[in-house]
């Protein structure tokens, strides 16, 4: 199958698999359907985690390893939903995706490098689009201007309370509806050769806006004195240069979690989300250069 053909019956299957009322999508409950076993796998070993599905069983079977102190197995069934954490939700839509590109579409097992990396791709968007419906969001949308950007503690607040995903899933699935919207996540930690306060990119995702990748530092005292005067809070800025892309006119909100006397540390963690600005926004920072290393 070609590639725009094979993401097009994913994402038809994951319609068809949620139930029209789901707002929070139950994996087991489709997995039963489907005829998959869904199995925690305790074990007492660092070196094992993360998720797999055995396709060669049958039935079917996903392995959620855990560490725990006696290793053995537990089969989940529909009504163990609420021991699944929003990392372990997604896997498992992950690994169903992976059986419905196997058994249902007919993909070959990959046998390149590449080949495994576009499957990967195509069963994460598969996971995105069963666990967040893209109608859910399209509503929750409809009340925020397209000038205005996501309130990122409206982020936190429907993807841990109403969809129990994590805040990556749900602002991939929302630059997916809305392209003129962006996000990044950044964590605190100074430098080790000249003890400099450093914000790095743990997550970036972005379409018409430009961000930076995964990894890039943030090096820029300005923007971490607009993060540091509260919690919570949103700038105009005019002339938002990242690193050696081009100029933007954006809106920037954020949320900071971290110690509650606001001083930084390895656990402080910021939300941005970023929007198109007004043609004459109210405030304005211009030619700010708030990154140290290309957009790329």
């Amino acid at each position: 199958m070609e590639r725009g053909e094979v993401e097009r019956s994913l994402s038809d299957a994951a319609d068809r698999l949620r139930k029209p009322w789901e707002r929070r999508v139950a994996v087991l409950r489709i997995a039963a359907d489907l005829g998959l076993e869904v199995v925690l796998a305790f074990h007492d070993s660092l070196r094992l985690g993360g998720t797999r599905i055995q396709l060669e069983q049958r039935p079917p079977r996903i392995l959620l390893y855990r560490t725990g102190a006696t290793p053995g197995e537990k089969l989940l069934t529909a009504a163990d939903e609420w021991r699944l954490t929003p990392r372990e939700r997604f896997s498992v839509a992950h690994e169903i995706g992976h059986w419905i590109v196997s058994e249902q579409l007919g993909v070959p097992p990959a046998e390149t490098s590449r080949d495994y990396w576009r499957q990967e791709e195509w069963v994460n968007s598969f996971a995105g689009c069963l666990l967040v419906p893209e109608r859910l969001i399209k509503t929750w949308l409809a009340a925020i201007p397209e000038t205005k950007p996501v309130p990122p503690i409206g982020l936190w607040r429907m993807a841990t309370r109403e969809l129990r995903v994590s805040q990556e899933v749900l602002a991939r699935v929302i630059v997916r509806v809305r392209p003129a919207t962006a996000f990044l996540k950044l964590i605190y930690f100074v430098r080790r050769r000249d003890a400099y306060p450093i914000l790095k990119v743990q997550f970036s995702t972005g379409s018409l806006i430009s961000t930076p990748v995964r990894g890039t530092h943030l090096a820029d005292p300005d923007l971490q004195a607009i993060l540091k005067t509260q919690d919570m809070g949103q700038a105009s800025l005019r002339g938002f240069v990242i690193g050696k892309c081009p100029p933007q006119n954006i809106t920037l909100a954020w949320r900071r979690s971290g110690p509650a006397d606001m001083k930084e540390s390895k656990d402080t963690v910021y939300w941005l989300a970023l929007a198109p600005s007004p043609k004459d926004p109210d405030t304005s920072s211009t030619g700010q250069t708030l990154f140290d290393t290309a957009c790329l």
